[in-house]
């Protein structure tokens, strides 16, 4: 698989080198369907395929800082879960009904669309315990009405994140399926140019095919990675 930046880069050559160099533009033109106008409109799809190129840079970036923002919010809420789940178990005992009502009594997901219901449900029950006697444990351990609210908001903040992580990835997947419909368009038009440049305008110039970077092999069009 070729590398993009190097396929990028020896086309662009190729190209923007039969545009600007009169003999191989004039053996062009006179011996294939190459005119400079054909040309330029090649160019113009190696600009399509070069700015899809750079989006999906951008995208993926884009996921990363995303990515970045969300797994320590994801990392505090599994602390603060334990942390309360712990509380639970140590101060009302496991078979306390307080920890069911409160949802403790199952294990923390490890999926993140289950974690934040899992939360949620936890936070929401924290604030509305019927025990009176179990909230005020909870309330000395420093788990009272007010903290769980704001760790409720915390989950919601969380949620927030998580779902912009989703957009970013959704994003990236569709910018790179342009770059490659991009890159598709542009190889289609280039492989006929290449061998016509071999096989009849400059089969008797090997120093023109040099000069545009067709001495060697053909350019190989770049796969996913």
């Amino acid at each position: 698989m070729a590398s993009l930046d190097t396929y990028l880069g020896q086309t662009h050559h190729t190209v923007q080198t039969a545009l600007d160099n009169p003999e191989i533009s004039a053996r062009l033109a006179e011996k294939t369907m190459y005119e400079p106008a054909e040309l330029e409109g090649g160019l113009a799809l190696w600009d399509t395929m070069n700015t899809a190129v750079g989006d999906t840079q951008q995208k993926r970036a884009d996921q990363k800082a995303a990515t970045d923002t969300l797994l320590p919010l994801l990392k505090t809420l599994n602390e603060s879960l334990r942390d309360l789940a712990y509380v639970v178990n140590t101060y009302l005992g496991k078979d306390h009904p307080a920890r069911t009502a409160l949802g403790l009594d199952k294990r923390i997901p490890t999926g993140q669309e289950a974690l934040l219901a899992y939360a949620a449900h936890v936070f929401n029950a924290g604030q509305t315990l019927a025990d009176p006697e179990a909230a005020a444990t909870l309330t000395k351990t420093k788990w009272d009405v007010e903290r769980m609210a704001a760790e409720l908001v915390q989950t919601q903040a969380v949620a927030a994140a998580n779902q912009a992580q989703e957009n970013a990835k959704g994003e990236t997947a569709r910018a790179y399926d342009l770059q490659f419909q991009a890159i598709d368009a542009f190889h289609t038009w280039l492989l006929p140019l290449v061998k016509d440049c071999r096989r009849r305008a400059l089969k008797d110039r090997p120093d023109l095919l040099q000069a545009m970077g067709l001495d060697k092999k053909t350019p190989r069009k770049p796969g996913r990675s």
